[in-house]
């Protein structure tokens, strides 16, 4: 199994970062899973979001794929691949959408991987729910209803379910402004963190 077969998996990646398959979702090359709110790199490689999130909050600041660099501002601006999957997560349906408290205000919704693990283990009575984000794990309390990184029970946010007042955008993507654009709401960046990579984009 070995060989040759690292070899032949590496050739079925294709150009955007995702495994080629006829009738087969495509795949982030980060995670291995169906995209979730997909983001094109100025190298033209996609990946989920969240998956470039959390490279670039752990100081890489390379393509996964072609190793290119990535701006820092792609947190503030990104690039959004499936715009209509970002819009429809927000429209009010039947089903309880989650959120979490932003660190400025507001409320952002979790993606929809995020939500369906979360009302999974909800509506299952689980008094907690992990998951990982942004390449940590994170836990929800259902009983406190907060999230904390595993490992950090002292920084946490709150949560909440139903009430979609005050929410700002889904998983740090904003909906407002030139969002159809392709682009966050136009806001400038923020200012990397000190040592950060490659800024110009």
């Amino acid at each position: 199994m070995e060989g040759n077969a690292g070899a032949e998996s590496n050739s079925n990646v294709d150009a955007t970062g995702s495994s080629q398959g006829s009738d087969e979702a495509r795949d982030c090359a980060v995670c291995l899973l169906p995209y979730v709110l997909p983001v094109k790199l100025p190298c033209g490689h996609v990946f989920c979001f969240m998956c470039i999130k959390g490279s670039i909050l752990n100081n890489n600041y390379n393509c996964p794929i072609c190793r290119g660099g990535i701006p820092f501002s792609i947190l503030s601006n990104p690039v959004v691949e499936d715009l209509n999957q970002l819009t429809d997560s927000l429209k009010q349906d039947n089903r309880r959408k989650w959120y979490y408290e932003g660190r400025q205000g507001g409320w952002w919704q979790y993606d929809e991987r995020t939500m369906n693990e979360l009302e999974t283990a909800f509506s299952n009575n689980f008094p907690t729910c992990r998951f990982v984000a942004a390449g940590h794990v994170y836990v929800v309390d259902f009983t406190h209803m907060m999230q904390y990184r595993l490992g950090s029970e002292n920084i946490f946010r709150r949560i909440k379910n139903g009430d979609s007042d005050g929410v700002k955008g889904v998983a740090g993507i904003f909906v407002t402004g030139n969002v159809l654009l392709g682009r966050n709401n136009g806001l400038p960046p923020p200012p990397p963190p000190p040592g950060a990579g490659p800024i110009a984009g």
